[in-house]
């Protein structure tokens, strides 16, 4: 790049600076030329960390208010999670994947509890150093996580903890094992919350009565003694339940199950203490009908009583221990049963009265089945709880519903592949907090999409909603990009969903949380929203619709958030063949938003309509007025259509893209003015550099254009750059779909305050659902004049370019020459430096610099 400067031309404008002369910079167009950049792929969509299946424990409502659990499969190695999800179901993030190698543990069965500490605490079965199970210990942004303890099938060890730990008084955690021990019949350990002071407090036994391999975690009482149960062993084979002293001293049995035909037999469930200082729990087995039952006991054994037989059509053998409402009623779920087979949620009196079904079961795509844990209780009494089975993809839910059975709703159907959504279609946004937010159009825990939140070195991944499509009234497939507005609120689009099938328009909070439907379409207010959304000036939402309107060919929108309403302030009509028009010459079909130009009109293009039905450009103002097509694509035959939208650049001057156009009719960009007028082909794509461009450019910094084209290259895309007079166009990535790396880029770009260019790909990266990309420019950066200054008699040169590069100045008394070589100039590292010309800076002097060396 060269730059120009006179002595002359800006004589009125530096009149401060140097009292006799008055300089100025006149800048040629031309850029230098690319620079390859480095291109990474910072997250592949499709199975991932965000993936999860099949909860078989409770659930925990934090400090934070948020809700904690694991499930026993999904994760990146497909061998279960630690997750969190905010009560509204939005927000769900695998806080980690378990991978049973460098001493991870594998498959938690149980869930986590919270330490006075603030962090997550939890054991599996399986994994390990010695592969015989872990305790473990996260926090709850995802941090810190390490295996504290690492159990072994040494003699005398304690293996396969299969219970919920807890924290004791004296700090430290408690939990039992299924099997190891003295007896090799389980065990009570605790452990240190930093991994250390690890010990065997009890070792259970198959001979005598004492009980033996405890499914269920421990229950502190309020006389500090440690209380819980036995799956077998006992006087009578069946279990048992007991309590002892945290040293382990003054191990009691309570209760030996199976004393007599009706009573219950192998408890798998922790017990409760209700308020009235009694002990509540459930047996899998027994009870008359052999389906289990709800009993009580008192802390020194006393009065043992089953309150409740379970049966088929009210549940039956229930795994998961009873929790007490405000209200002082017992809650709880059983495994199976229930009016329809798959498992129920329930309440009943702790006098064993009023046993109520709040909820039976439904399973299938609709509803969860098998419930392996408790329900939490959340504030205002709400019940949250998990399913083990069941939901879109029979691999479990998580479910809320009130204490009185009413408001029942899925808040997120688990799946081990595309939880953490599939096919981006969506430029991403950068929002004010500087992550990156984005929509994928499918997958995610329900199939129907997502919305999400990751960092730009692509940490932290959030998945802020998962549409729920057909199931409920939620929107689904959202195609275009969210918008955040001047008061920090994102608003989106989804094509499909809502309770008319036809899309729905959503909003989120500043921080991803609160999602609600603003808009539903299909109720005479057009269909389909597959472009995203814009604020205008006025402080409205402008976007489109590719169906709907008057004419049922589309329409642009204004939906004003003072007022809630939603206005079409345009339809389009389209041709009724390609030579006779409905209503003029109008274009129909839009699959891309409109843009407001520096004259606070609004720009956007059709894919088809136009005098040759194959597309054009249109303008119309914020209240509908002023509408006009501006150009007409594609006089000539064969006919393709422009898809990619429209952009302002910095010049003023509107950019865009067709799918195949230009010279060999495989996709084109172009420019044009706001008349209409200077329409310029900038560059025809043939190939081997790409062909079809799905959506606009991005005008870049320093009036650089950068885009993507969704074929060509290797077969699976491209990603360019070119100036903006159409020269120096320039490869930047030929998408290889390798398995690693994306494919079929069919969304727009962004780029970041230190130039980074951000995109997705609708296909490709490890799992075949798309990625997230970032491309890092590495272009040269332009020598400038900043100023020449008399100074007795000669003249000072100043000069701005990259440190340590080389630069030629040269001078001429015309604009054409001949030109004079006064130097080759190196700049410090501090990009400026100064030149002395001896000669006088006369008014028909001309300097010029030109970058040579690195």
């Amino acid at each position: 790049m060269k730059t120009l400067i006179s002595a002359e031309a800006g004589r009125a404008l530096n009149r401060r600076r140097v009292a006799g002369f008055f300089l100025t910079l006149v800048l040629t167009a031309a850029f230098a030329r690319p620079v390859q950049g480095q291109y990474r792929r910072i997250k592949s969509f499709g199975f991932g960390e965000s993936s999860a299946a099949n909860p078989a424990a409770r659930l925990i409502v934090a400090s934070d208010g948020a809700l904690y659990g694991t499930t026993t499969l999904g994760g990146t190695n497909n061998l279960g999670t630690v997750f969190t999800v905010n009560q509204d179901g939005s927000g769900f993030r695998a806080l980690h994947s378990f991978s049973q190698t460098n001493a991870d543990g594998a498959n938690p069965g149980v869930g986590v509890i919270e330490g006075s500490d603030g962090a997550l605490y939890g054991v599996t079965a399986n994994g390990g150093a010695n592969g015989a199970g872990t305790v473990f210990r996260i926090n709850k942004d995802g941090g810190g996580y390490a295996t504290i303890h690492s159990f072994s099938f040494a003699l005398g060890d304690a293996r396969l903890p299969e219970g919920d730990l807890i924290e004791a008084v004296d700090g430290a955690l408690y939990g039992t094992t299924y099997a190891g021990g003295e007896n090799a019949a389980g065990t009570v350990f605790k452990v240190g919350k930093t991994g250390g002071g690890y010990s065997i407090v009890h070792s259970f036994s198959y001979s005598g009565a004492v009980g033996a391999s405890p499914q269920a975690g421990l229950l502190l009482g309020s006389d500090g003694l440690l209380y819980g149960t036995t799956y077998a062993g006992g006087s009578n084979g069946v279990g048992v339940a007991f309590s002892l002293k945290p040293d382990g001293s003054d191990y009691v049995v309570l209760h030996g199950f199976g004393a007599s035909s009706s009573d219950g037999e192998n408890p798998e469930a922790a017990l409760l203490e209700g308020a009235d200082g009694v002990l509540y729990g459930t047996t899998y087995a027994g009870g008359v009908l052999g389906l289990g039952t709800i009993f009580k006991v008192n802390k020194d054994g006393s009065g043992y009583a089953v309150i409740h037989n379970l049966r088929n059509d009210g549940g039956a053998n229930p795994v998961a221990a009873l929790v007490e409402g405000a209200d002082g009623a017992l809650y709880g779920t059983t495994s199976a049963g229930g009016a329809l087979g798959f498992g129920a949620v329930f309440k009943i009196n702790k006098n064993g009265n009023s046993y109520t079904v709040l909820r039976n079961l439904a399973g299938g795509p609709g509803d969860g089945k098998s419930p392996q844990s408790s329900v939490a209780l959340g504030p205002g009494g709400v019940l949250f709880g998990s399913s083990h089975n069941g939901g879109l993809v029979d691999q479990g839910t998580i479910f809320r519903l009130n204490a009185n059975g009413t408001g029942y709703t899925i808040l997120l159907n688990f799946t081990a592949t595309g939880g953490d959504g599939q096919n981006p279609q969506a430029a991403l946004t950068l929002g004010r907090d500087g992550a990156l937010w984005g929509t994928t159009a499918a997958g995610g825990p329900n199939g129907f999409g997502t919305a999400f939140r990751i960092n730009q070195d692509g940490s932290d991944y959030q998945l802020l909603h998962s549409f729920l499509g057909v199931i409920s009234s939620d929107g689904s497939q959202p195609q275009g990009a969210l918008l955040q507005t001047a008061d920090g609120f994102w608003y989106g689009a989804t094509a499909t969903g809502g309770n008319a099938g036809a899309g729905t328009i959503f909003q989120l909070r500043p921080d991803g949380s609160g999602y609600s439907i603003v808009v539903q379409f299909g109720h005479g207010n057009g269909s389909n929203p597959t472009g995203g959304l814009i604020q205008g000036t006025d402080g409205a939402l402008y976007g489109t619709l590719p169906l709907g309107g008057d004419h049922g060919l589309g329409a642009v929108f204004r939906l004003d958030l003072s007022l809630g309403g939603l206005t079409i302030i345009h339809s389009f009509c389209g041709l009724l063949s390609s030579l006779i028009p409905i209503c003029g010459r109008d274009g129909d079909l839009l699959d891309t938003p409109v843009v407001q130009g520096s004259d606070g009109a609004l720009y956007g293009s059709t894919s088809y309509g136009g005098y040759w039905s194959a597309g054009s450009i249109f303008t119309i103002r914020e209240d509908g007025s002023g509408y006009a097509i501006i150009h007409d694509f594609a006089e000539q035959f064969p006919i393709y259509y422009p898809q990619a939208g429209i952009v302002e650049g910095l010049d003023g001057t509107l950019y865009g893209g067709d799918l195949a156009g230009g010279t060999n009719q495989l996709g084109s960009v172009f420019k044009l003015h706001h008349d209409g007028s200077g329409y310029t082909v900038l560059h025809s794509f043939s190939g081997p550099d790409g062909s079809q461009v799905p959506r606009s450019v991005l005008y870049g910094q320093n009036g650089v254009l950068y885009g993507v084209a969704t074929a060509g290259g290797a077969g699976s895309g491209t990603l360019f750059q070119l100036s903006s007079d159409g020269s120096n166009f320039a490869l930047l990535r030929t998408f290889a779909a390798d398995g690693a790396d994306g494919a079929a880029p069919q969304a727009g770009l962004i780029q970041a305050a230190d130039g980074t260019v951000f995109g997705v790909t609708s296909g490709g990266g490890e799992f075949g659902f798309g990625t997230i990309f970032a491309y890092h420019p590495q272009v040269a950066t332009a020598p400038r004049i900043l100023s020449l200054t008399p100074v007795a008699g000669r003249t000072i040169v100043r000069l701005v370019s990259a440190g340590g590069s080389t630069n030629l100045i040269q001078r001429a008394n015309a604009v054409m020459g001949p030109w004079t070589t006064l130097t080759n100039l190196i700049v410090p590292s501090g990009g400026i430096a100064d030149f002395t010309d001896p000669a006088p800076a006369l008014p028909n002097s001309f300097y010029r610099a030109e970058r040579t060396g690195p």
